[in-house]
Formats: C-alpha cells, structure tokens, sequence
C-alpha cells in the first residue's frame, strides 16, 4: 500500500520507468507542474501537481492531488487531442490540459475543482513536491 509519507518509493519506481521525464519520448517543456502550497493557518497542502513521463506510445502524466495532504498518486496515459493533451483515468477523460506560456492550462473534465471552486486552473513550471521541494504558503 501507497504511503505518502515514504516519497522515496514513488521516486525509486518513476526512475525504473523508461524515459522518465528527461528520457526518449519527453516533451519539450518543463516535466513537471504544480500550484501546491501550504495553508497559512493549519498547515495542509493544497493543490495539484502534474509531472510529465515521456514514452514513444505519447507517454503519462503523474497527477497528484493534495486535499489537506497527498492523495494516492494516479498514473495516467496521455490522448493528445488537437493542441491540447486529455489524460485518462482508464478509460475516463479525467483532465484536458494545454501548455501556454505562464504554465498548464487544466480543466477538470471528471468533476473536480480547483481550490477556488473553478473546473480550470492554470499551474506554472515547479519542481515535483514528491521529489522533495518546499511549498510556499498559499496566498
């Protein structure tokens, strides 16, 4: 079982993936996306965080949710549909995402929302959370 606390193992098994991010099959843009920062008053993370895995079949996308703290990573494969991207939870489109030139343009197709209600959201270039970097406190 998956325990957020241990960030060590999801990084041991996303560096076991071929072309991981950096790899054969990467885009050409920053790996990974995220708006995660810390509530000011109890100390939760909110937010999301995307993190781009490259692959010669279009690739997946690591998508990580923080609700108070990190939710289950979900691992999802990457539909390229005209200029934007839509990542599918199995067979669900789950987030259509498009890259401008401020960060990741997303919107929520299954439902979910942003921290202020919204089904887009935009998430700039950002090293991974999972990969140890310290958030900001949210504004």
């Amino acid at each position: 079982m998956f325990n957020p606390k241990h960030p060590c193992i999801l990084t041991l098994a996303l560096a076991l993936l071929p072309g991981v991010a950096v790899g054969a099959g990467a885009p050409n843009h920053a790996p990974t996306y995220s708006n995660v920062c810390m509530h000011p008053e109890s100390g939760d993370l909110l937010g999301l965080e995307i993190s781009f895995v490259g692959g010669v079949d279009g690739g997946y996308a690591l998508v990580q949710r923080y609700e108070g703290e990190a939710t289950a990573p979900e691992v999802m494969k990457i539909k390229p549909r005209g200029d934007s991207l839509v990542l599918m939870h199995g067979n669900t489109e789950s987030i259509a995402v498009q890259r401008e030139a401020r960060g990741l343009h997303v919107t929520h197709l299954d439902g979910a929302q942003s921290s202020t209600g919204a089904s887009t959201e935009t998430l700039p270039p950002a090293s991974a959370v999972w990969q140890g970097r310290q958030v900001a406190v949210c504004k």
